[in-house]
């Protein structure tokens, strides 16, 4: 097959991107001929990865994010010059637009959903962070997510992309929770497909015991990452050696750092910044558990396959998807979001109990080789060709 994979970054950034260019690599490895279109958008210190760019949006007051013509024209040209049998898109509201979504008229395609952008304006978190199970509609300015101005300019390139969807043939989901949430909004087609990780290129280590908490992931609100580091201070009464590693960058970056001075903890708290490659090997052999302190319904985080394969045992907010991994006492411990008291209590258990978290280690190997890259391309070819032989979603 010709699968065209389209994308808002082309360059690796999140766990959309690791889906994105390991769907390339697992499709390459079947023989298939797989191309990959971005935007042309490239921070300095990285590099774009994709086959072909077309120009962002966000110009002229932000309208051309809603129907960008330029947008869709380098697009057009893009499918009439490659024809491919698939196009599968996946995020492409940040930097593109809408308009992608009318040039496949007329070629088969899917959609991996890997965030509520679609269908919600705050993450399906309210400003006092309890989250939000309502459709979209006025409840979004009513409960102060949004002003009634940035509603009624959001609603706008939300009725342009639910007519651009129309166009889709098949939406994929990692999880059920976000499928039923999707589904409330609407979009009826959809398949649950969890995510995969490539685990080709290292081997599972051996456990050891250490007393690093790790968190990886964007230095954002609704990562719960305040809370985690609130709990420090009682981890630390009982384990003073115990060392809480955050990686990543994002806007909450100054205010975490602040919160780490205000509490005294500096010592025990570091951060990392970004990292990749075999400093984030490095970490990740290092650490004795993986910390997902969400407060918002995460879909699918990249990181919980990760720390199944090094064998971590994942402490984790009991929201969204992540329960539907996670299962408490087998495969890491699940904890109330937003419960700092609870975090630091689960994470004394697991630093007195490393016999268990060697176990829960263990029963990660042995969960995550379902989760391998060759089969999910197994499960996703057998979609791609269901849909071939079926009529094309006219919009």
């Amino acid at each position: 097959m010709k699968i065209l994979l389209v994308n808002d970054f082309g360059y690796k950034e999140g766990g959309a991107e690791e889906y994105f260019f390991g769907l390339k690599k697992g499709l390459k490895q079947r023989g298939h001929q797989v191309l990959t279109v971005s935007s042309d958008h490239v921070p300095r210190d990285r590099k774009i990865l994709t086959d072909f760019c077309i120009e962002r949006s966000g110009h002229f007051f932000n309208i051309d994010s809603y129907f960008n013509r330029v947008n869709y024209l380098q697009f057009n040209n893009i499918l009439n010059n490659i024809e491919p049998d698939i196009v599968h898109i996946n995020n492409i509201f940040y930097l593109i637009s809408p308009s992608m979504l009318f040039a496949v008229k007329n070629y088969k395609t899917v959609m991996t959903l890997h965030d509520y952008y679609i269908i919600c304006m705050s993450d399906k978190t309210f400003p006092d962070e309890e989250i939000c199970t309502y459709s979209l509609g006025s409840v979004c300015y009513e409960k102060g997510c949004v002003s009634r101005t940035d509603y009624i300019q959001g609603r706008i390139k939300r009725y342009i992309i639910d007519i651009g969807l129309k166009n889709v043939d098949l939406f994929i989901s990692p999880s059920e929770y976000l499928k039923n949430e999707f589904r409330n909004n609407g979009i009826k087609n959809i398949k649950t497909l969890p995510n995969f990780y490539d685990f080709s290129e290292a081997e599972s280590p051996q456990f050891r015991h250490s007393s690093n908490l790790l968190y990886i992931g964007r230095l954002a609100k609704q990562k719960g990452i305040d809370y985690l580091i609130k709990a420090m201070p009682d981890v630390l009464e009982k384990f003073p050696k115990a060392i809480l590693e955050i990686a990543g960058t994002g806007p909450e970056e100054d205010h975490l750092k602040k919160l780490v001075r205000d509490l005294g903890i500096d010592k025990s708290v570091q951060f990392l910044g970004w990292i990749d490659g075999k400093m984030k090997d490095s970490v990740m052999r290092e650490c004795y558990a993986v910390v997902l302190p969400s407060i918002w319904p995460e879909n699918d985080p990249v990181i919980k396959y990760e720390a199944a394969f090094y064998g971590k045992a994942i402490l984790a907010s009991n929201v969204g998807g992540i329960a539907e991994f996670v299962k408490d006492g087998e495969t890491g411990f699940l904890v109330p979001p937003k419960d700092s008291m609870a975090l630091s209590n689960k994470i004394i258990y697991a630093l007195s109990n490393p016999v268990v978290i060697e176990m829960i280690g263990k029963n990660l190997v042995e969960k995550c080789k379902t989760y391998k890259l060759d089969k999910y391309i197994d499960k996703l070819e057998t979609l791609y060709g269901e849909l071939l032989l079926q009529p094309k979603a006219q919009g």
